[in-house]
């Protein structure tokens, strides 16, 4: 019997003996490592993705322009962060659950590809965070 929900959570492979993993952590314990540290920082509310995300809407709607225009030109831009951070979300969660439950071993090329998008994807956020206005051309992609 199986359920039919997406897990938000993971196993701590760092606190774990070696023995109470499953083979498919065990075979690459650093990929799934990186690659579950990523996720942290992408999808935590405390994680970098979320505090300079958090600190980008604020200073947006403190910033007090003429008909919002900063506030919805930030928001417009922290959207499309949204938007490109979520399927991404979804793929390394689906990464981390099937070796968590032995399906299938985490690949390394393609968890270093996935830790190389959040690390962009946290990167434009930041970039957001320090800007005072909205860039002009879409941040997040």
């Amino acid at each position: 019997m199986h359920d039919d929900y997406t897990d938000d959570g993971r196993a701590i492979a760092q606190i774990l003996d070696g023995w109470a993993l499953p083979w498919t952590i065990r075979g690459d314990r650093r990929a799934y490592n990186d690659l579950a540290g990523a996720l942290k920082q992408l999808d935590a509310p405390f994680g970098q993705f979320g505090l300079d995300t958090l600190n980008a809407d604020t200073s947006a709607v403190e910033s007090d322009s003429a008909s919002d225009s900063t506030y919805t030109g930030m928001d417009a831009q922290l959207q499309a962060c949204d938007e490109a951070g979520a399927p991404l979300v979804a793929q390394i969660q689906g990464v981390l659950q099937r070796a968590e439950t032995g399906e299938q071993p985490v690949n390394p090329c393609e968890a270093r590809r996935l830790v190389k998008q959040a690390d962009q994807l946290i990167q434009e956020a930041s970039q957001l965070a320090g800007d005072s206005t909205p860039p002009a051309s879409t941040v997040c992609s």
